[in-house]
């Protein structure tokens, strides 16, 4: 029996950013009750993410990760959050902020890509064309001023 008791989600935080005080006013908004517990540190795996969510009974994640991480994090129970944020460029001093603008759960990954070298080795290696390099290199050499 439950009577009495406030469900409470927990959130677990994985960033090396300070969470801002409008993304927690919004945490609220989407989810009521909330305690957020915020981690600053590398992952290997998306396995080591959701063993420490489990861990803490965390029933959501906010991330902000690599995209394979994320990938991976998709596959599993949980479908990672992420906080879209706005860059904004001072236009007198060239100063940068980011600016948060809203949440958004990631249903999936999608990178599709095109390999920019010329040929890989058997077992996915690279190797590069020698003359490309060369002639690239003498592109960089100074001319001769004399």
């Amino acid at each position: 029996m439950n009577e009495g008791k406030i469900a409470v989600n927990r959130i677990l935080w994985i960033s090396r950013h300070p969470i801002r005080d409008e993304q927690l006013s919004e945490l609220h908004d989407i989810f009521g009750m909330y305690s957020v517990a915020q981690v600053s540190r590398t992952f290997k795996s998306a396995a080591e993410i959701v063993v420490l969510a489990e861990e803490m009974e965390a029933t959501e994640i906010v991330a902000i990760l690599p995209l394979h991480l994320m990938a991976q994090l998709t596959q599993t129970r949980y479908k990672p959050i992420r906080a879209v944020m706005h860059r904004h460029v001072d236009p007198e001093t060239g100063g940068v902020t980011f600016l948060h603008s809203h949440f958004e759960r990631v249903e999936r990954v999608d990178v599709v890509t095109v390999p920019l070298v010329r040929s890989f080795t058997p077992g996915g290696t690279r190797r590069l064309d020698q003359r490309e390099i060369r002639v690239e290199a003498s592109r960089l050499q100074p001319k001769n001023q004399g």
